[in-house]
Order: structure tokens, then C-alpha cells, then sequence
């Protein structure tokens, strides 16, 4: 009888040890879960800073559009009204310069939207990435908690065998 105790007793340090090792891992796992749920939230903030940012590229290059259309409004006024006139292509070349500068801030703004575009495109991708890297992680913590209470289980069958032995004896 003192040698089944042993046995037992050694079994149950056994499953013991064995839940201790699950749960240090549970407990790591789920570390690591809050760990990339912290990332996912950080980077779903960056996809909507960029977001803003591609909507206020769109807006500045709009913008730009309505001035181009403005500027060349103006330089046709100005070649039909005072081509004659010295002070005509003064304001004529001076259109000219606003047009060019206006066409190189378009030029900008759409670069800036293509840029924001892609950020947000990558920052989509990591965002998915997490989440389905989340998603594998909970996956093996609810893999690792059945198998805790598989373990817990059997630990409780085991003592309420020896239970049942030991009244039987």
C-alpha cells in the first residue's frame, strides 16, 4: 500500500509539474497575444494618421486643380484683352509663372497622395498580418487551456481513484 501511495504521489507531482508548465506557457502566449493586440491598435492609429494625411493630399491637390483652372482662366482673359499692351505680358508671363508653380505644388500633392496611399496600403497588410498572427495565438490558448483542463481532469480521476482505493482498503 505505501508503494501505490508512492506511485501516486509521484503521478500527481507529475501532473502537477505538468499543469505548472501549461500554464507558465498559457501565461506566455497570452503575453504575447496582448503584446500584438497592443501592435494592432498601434498601427490601426498609424493607417488613420495616414488616412487623414491621403485626405488632406487629396484636398491640397483639389485645390490646386480649381487654382490651375483659375490661373489659365486668367491668362486667356489676359492674352485677348491686352495683347498689345507692355503691361499685358507682364501679367501675361507672371500667370504663366503661377500656372507652372501651381502645376509643380499638383505634382506634389499627387506624389503625397501616392505615398500615403502606399503607407496606408502596407500599414493594412501588417494590420492583417497581426491580426491573423492574433487569431493563431488565441487558436493555441484555447488549444493549451483544453488540454490544461484534459490535464486537471485526469489529476481528478487520479485522486478520486486513490480516494476510492484508500476507503476500500
Amino acid at each position: 500500500m505505501n508503494d501505490s501511495a508512492t506511485v501516486s504521489n509521484t503521478a500527481q507531482e507529475k501532473l502537477k509539474q505538468d499543469v505548472a508548465a501549461v500554464t507558465s506557457q498559457r501565461d506566455t502566449l497570452q503575453k504575447q497575444l496582448d503584446a500584438a493586440t497592443a501592435t494592432v491598435k498601434s498601427l490601426q492609429s498609424e493607417v488613420a494618421q495616414l488616412r487623414g494625411q491621403g485626405d488632406t493630399a487629396a484636398s491640397k491637390q483639389k485645390a490646386s486643380d480649381v487654382e490651375v483652372a483659375r490661373l489659365r482662366g486668367e491668362l486667356e482673359l489676359a492674352k485677348k484683352a491686352q495683347l498689345d499692351s507692355e503691361q499685358s505680358g507682364v501679367r501675361l508671363k507672371a500667370a504663366e509663372d503661377a500656372v507652372m508653380a501651381s502645376r509643380a505644388k499638383s505634382a506634389e500633392a499627387e506624389r503625397a497622395a501616392a505615398t500615403a496611399a502606399d503607407a496606408a496600403t502596407k500599414a493594412k497588410q501588417q494590420v492583417s498580418d497581426l491580426l491573423a498572427e492574433k487569431a493563431s495565438m488565441q487558436l493555441k490558448i484555447e488549444s493549451l487551456n483544453a488540454e490544461l483542463a484534459r490535464k486537471a481532469a485526469v489529476i481528478d480521476d487520479a485522486i478520486a481513484a486513490a480516494a476510492a482505493a484508500k476507503g476500500k482498503k
